[in-house]
Protein backbone atom coordinates (compact mmCIF):
# COMPACT_ATOMS: atom_id res chain seq x y z
CA UNK A 1 0.00 0.00 0.00
CA UNK A 2 1.24 3.70 -0.69
CA UNK A 3 2.45 5.31 1.93
CA UNK A 4 5.26 8.00 0.74
CA UNK A 5 4.85 11.54 1.77
CA UNK A 6 3.48 13.33 -1.30
CA UNK A 7 2.60 16.92 -1.92
CA UNK A 8 0.35 18.90 -4.16
CA UNK A 9 -0.51 22.26 -5.02
CA UNK A 10 -4.06 23.96 -5.60
CA UNK A 11 -3.95 27.17 -8.20
CA UNK A 12 -7.84 26.42 -9.30
CA UNK A 13 -9.08 28.36 -6.31
CA UNK A 14 -7.45 31.03 -4.47
CA UNK A 15 -6.92 31.54 -0.79
CA UNK A 16 -8.27 34.86 -0.10
CA UNK A 17 -7.91 36.99 3.22
CA UNK A 18 -10.94 38.27 5.51
CA UNK A 19 -10.85 41.95 6.28
CA UNK A 20 -10.09 41.45 9.76
CA UNK A 21 -6.53 40.77 9.73
CA UNK A 22 -6.40 37.25 11.16
CA UNK A 23 -8.86 34.80 9.03
CA UNK A 24 -7.71 33.43 5.82
CA UNK A 25 -9.98 30.69 3.94
CA UNK A 26 -10.04 28.87 0.49
CA UNK A 27 -9.58 25.11 -1.01
CA UNK A 28 -6.46 22.96 0.29
CA UNK A 29 -7.61 20.95 -2.60
CA UNK A 30 -10.28 19.71 -5.78
CA UNK A 31 -11.74 17.00 -6.16
CA UNK A 32 -12.21 14.87 -9.66
CA UNK A 33 -10.07 17.70 -11.67
CA UNK A 34 -7.27 15.73 -13.59
CA UNK A 35 -3.79 17.07 -13.15
CA UNK A 36 -0.74 16.14 -14.92
CA UNK A 37 2.12 14.89 -12.44
CA UNK A 38 5.30 15.35 -14.96
CA UNK A 39 4.87 13.84 -18.12
CA UNK A 40 4.48 9.91 -17.48
CA UNK A 41 0.94 10.13 -15.10
CA UNK A 42 -2.05 12.49 -14.31
CA UNK A 43 -4.12 12.22 -11.19
CA UNK A 44 -7.31 13.32 -9.80
CA UNK A 45 -8.70 13.31 -5.88
CA UNK A 46 -12.10 11.65 -5.17
CA UNK A 47 -14.65 12.76 -3.14
CA UNK A 48 -14.82 11.49 -0.22
CA UNK A 49 -10.81 10.90 0.18
CA UNK A 50 -10.70 12.90 3.51
CA UNK A 51 -13.25 12.03 5.31
CA UNK A 52 -11.33 9.21 7.38
CA UNK A 53 -8.53 11.77 7.82
CA UNK A 54 -9.85 14.78 8.97
CA UNK A 55 -11.68 13.62 12.07
CA UNK A 56 -9.01 11.84 13.55
CA UNK A 57 -5.93 13.70 12.35
CA UNK A 58 -4.29 16.43 14.24
CA UNK A 59 -3.78 18.51 10.94
CA UNK A 60 -1.35 21.48 10.62
CA UNK A 61 -1.01 24.70 8.62
CA UNK A 62 2.46 25.16 8.06
CA UNK A 63 3.75 28.57 6.11
CA UNK A 64 4.92 27.31 2.96
CA UNK A 65 5.71 23.81 4.58
CA UNK A 66 8.28 24.95 6.57
CA UNK A 67 7.17 22.70 10.02
CA UNK A 68 9.53 25.58 11.81
CA UNK A 69 6.30 28.08 11.49
CA UNK A 70 3.38 26.74 12.33
CA UNK A 71 0.53 29.05 12.02
CA UNK A 72 -2.70 26.61 12.65
CA UNK A 73 -3.27 23.26 14.40
CA UNK A 74 -6.96 21.14 14.29
CA UNK A 75 -6.55 20.09 17.78
CA UNK A 76 -6.70 23.88 19.32
CA UNK A 77 -9.49 25.07 16.78
CA UNK A 78 -7.39 27.84 15.12
CA UNK A 79 -7.52 25.25 11.71
CA UNK A 80 -10.92 24.32 10.45
CA UNK A 81 -11.18 21.56 7.76
CA UNK A 82 -14.27 20.37 5.68
CA UNK A 83 -15.37 18.81 3.02
CA UNK A 84 -17.78 19.86 0.33
CA UNK A 85 -18.57 19.10 -3.05
CA UNK A 86 -16.02 21.15 -4.58
CA UNK A 87 -13.27 19.82 -2.37
CA UNK A 88 -11.28 20.27 1.00
CA UNK A 89 -12.20 23.74 2.32
CA UNK A 90 -10.23 25.27 5.22
CA UNK A 91 -10.74 28.21 7.49
CA UNK A 92 -7.71 29.45 9.64
CA UNK A 93 -7.30 32.02 12.32
CA UNK A 94 -4.06 32.87 11.99
CA UNK A 95 -1.81 33.77 15.28
CA UNK A 96 -0.52 37.36 16.45
CA UNK A 97 3.09 35.90 15.93
CA UNK A 98 5.41 37.40 12.68
CA UNK A 99 4.78 34.27 10.70
CA UNK A 100 0.59 35.01 11.56
CA UNK A 101 0.96 38.92 10.51
CA UNK A 102 2.91 37.89 7.17
CA UNK A 103 0.64 35.63 5.99
CA UNK A 104 -2.07 37.74 6.05
CA UNK A 105 -0.42 40.72 4.71
CA UNK A 106 1.70 38.53 1.64
CA UNK A 107 -2.42 36.57 0.85
CA UNK A 108 -4.32 39.93 1.33
CA UNK A 109 -1.78 42.04 -1.08
CA UNK A 110 -1.97 38.56 -3.73
CA UNK A 111 1.80 38.05 -2.96
CA UNK A 112 0.75 34.28 -2.35
CA UNK A 113 -2.47 32.89 -3.91
CA UNK A 114 -2.30 29.50 -3.73
CA UNK A 115 -2.24 26.44 -1.63
CA UNK A 116 -0.47 23.30 -0.92
CA UNK A 117 -0.95 20.36 1.13
CA UNK A 118 1.33 17.19 2.15
CA UNK A 119 -0.26 13.49 2.42
CA UNK A 120 0.38 10.00 2.13
CA UNK A 121 -2.32 7.96 0.43
CA UNK A 122 -3.90 4.92 1.96
CA UNK A 123 -5.45 3.70 -0.91
CA UNK A 124 -5.44 4.32 -4.57
CA UNK A 125 -6.58 3.40 -8.01
CA UNK A 126 -4.45 3.16 -11.66
CA UNK A 127 -5.83 2.66 -14.96
CA UNK A 128 -2.60 1.62 -17.34
CA UNK A 129 -2.70 4.32 -20.10
CA UNK A 130 -2.48 3.29 -23.71
CA UNK A 131 0.87 3.85 -26.38
CA UNK A 132 1.58 7.44 -26.18
CA UNK A 133 -1.16 8.55 -23.22
CA UNK A 134 -0.34 9.08 -19.60
CA UNK A 135 -1.62 6.48 -17.00
CA UNK A 136 -4.23 7.67 -14.73
CA UNK A 137 -4.37 7.60 -11.10
CA UNK A 138 -7.50 8.52 -8.51
CA UNK A 139 -6.30 8.84 -5.27
CA UNK A 140 -9.68 7.81 -2.84
CA UNK A 141 -8.01 8.05 0.56
CA UNK A 142 -5.32 9.72 2.11
CA UNK A 143 -3.83 10.88 5.64
CA UNK A 144 -3.79 14.60 5.42
CA UNK A 145 -0.38 15.83 7.59
CA UNK A 146 -0.65 19.65 6.43
CA UNK A 147 -1.56 22.32 4.60
CA UNK A 148 0.06 25.34 3.80
CA UNK A 149 -0.39 28.62 1.87
CA UNK A 150 2.69 28.46 -0.42
CA UNK A 151 4.40 31.23 -2.92
CA UNK A 152 5.82 28.18 -4.83
CA UNK A 153 4.50 28.54 -8.49
CA UNK A 154 2.18 25.21 -9.66
CA UNK A 155 5.43 24.39 -12.09
CA UNK A 156 7.57 23.62 -9.25
CA UNK A 157 5.02 21.92 -7.15
CA UNK A 158 4.17 19.61 -9.97
CA UNK A 159 7.72 18.75 -10.32
CA UNK A 160 8.10 17.89 -6.47
CA UNK A 161 5.11 16.15 -7.06
CA UNK A 162 5.64 13.85 -9.81
CA UNK A 163 9.17 13.74 -8.10
CA UNK A 164 7.45 12.32 -4.73
CA UNK A 165 5.23 9.92 -6.69
CA UNK A 166 7.29 8.68 -9.15
CA UNK A 167 8.56 5.34 -6.47
CA UNK A 168 4.22 4.78 -6.52
CA UNK A 169 4.66 4.45 -10.90
CA UNK A 170 7.55 2.03 -10.78
CA UNK A 171 5.60 -0.47 -8.04
CA UNK A 172 2.38 -0.43 -10.65
CA UNK A 173 4.59 -0.48 -14.15
CA UNK A 174 6.19 -3.45 -12.27
CA UNK A 175 2.97 -5.14 -12.00
CA UNK A 176 1.89 -4.60 -15.23
CA UNK A 177 4.59 -5.91 -16.97
CA UNK A 178 4.76 -8.95 -15.20
CA UNK A 179 0.60 -9.25 -15.76
CA UNK A 180 1.30 -8.87 -19.77
CA UNK A 181 4.47 -11.64 -18.99
CA UNK A 182 1.57 -13.81 -17.61
CA UNK A 183 -1.19 -12.99 -20.18
CA UNK A 184 1.47 -13.66 -22.96
CA UNK A 185 2.05 -16.75 -21.33
CA UNK A 186 -1.36 -18.27 -21.93
CA UNK A 187 -2.33 -16.69 -25.14
CA UNK A 188 -2.45 -19.69 -27.93
CA UNK A 189 -0.58 -18.73 -30.79
CA UNK A 190 -1.90 -19.49 -34.26
CA UNK A 191 -0.11 -21.41 -36.66
CA UNK A 192 0.95 -19.41 -39.33
CA UNK A 193 0.10 -20.51 -43.23
CA UNK A 194 3.82 -21.92 -43.78
CA UNK A 195 3.20 -24.00 -40.50
CA UNK A 196 -0.41 -25.10 -42.10
CA UNK A 197 1.24 -26.22 -44.72
CA UNK A 198 3.92 -28.19 -43.37
CA UNK A 199 1.16 -29.88 -41.53
CA UNK A 200 -0.97 -30.52 -44.42
CA UNK A 201 1.99 -31.97 -46.01
CA UNK A 202 2.95 -33.97 -43.00
CA UNK A 203 -0.27 -35.73 -42.57
CA UNK A 204 -0.28 -36.77 -46.71
CA UNK A 205 2.95 -37.90 -46.11
CA UNK A 206 1.59 -40.28 -43.16
CA UNK A 207 -1.00 -41.07 -45.76
CA UNK A 208 0.76 -42.14 -48.78
CA UNK A 209 3.10 -44.70 -46.42
CA UNK A 210 -0.35 -46.24 -45.19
Amino acid sequence: MPDKFEKRFNENHQVRASEDGRKVGGYAAVFDSWTRIGPRFEERIAQGAFKNTLPNGDIRALWSHNTEKVIGRTRNGSLKLREDETGLAFDLDLPDTTEGRDAYTLIKGGYVTGVSFGFRVKKDSWERGDEGKPHRRTILDVELLEISPTPFPAYEQTHVAARSSDDVLKEHETEWAFEESERQKTVVKEPSIQELKDMLAFKNLRFNLV
